[in-house]
């Protein structure tokens, strides 16, 4: 999931360069995570991106299935996102 790169990495282009995707498409995908949840996800700034109480929520979800996923496929567990 896009968003949870995001929160991993702090900025649009660090999610973009993780996940091998253009910086642009990581914004579109954000936007339309957004759109879809009738809130904002994340603060964009020059210094990178900071998470909103939604954001936090979605990521923290988002983790969850990550780590039930994981526990299925017997891999180790998926790191925990750092709270930005």
């Amino acid at each position: 999931m896009v968003l949870l790169e995001v929160a991993r990495c702090g900025t649009l282009l660090g999610a973009a360069t993780a996940l091998g995707i253009d910086h642009s498409t990581v914004s579109r995908r954000l936007t339309g995570l957004e759109e879809e949840l009738g809130g904002t996800v994340v603060i964009r700034s020059t210094q990178g991106c900071r998470l909103t109480d939604l954001g936090r929520e979605v990521v923290t979800a988002a983790e969850r299935i990550e780590q039930a996923l994981a526990a299925v496929r017997g891999e180790p567990r998926a790191r925990r996102t750092p709270r930005r």
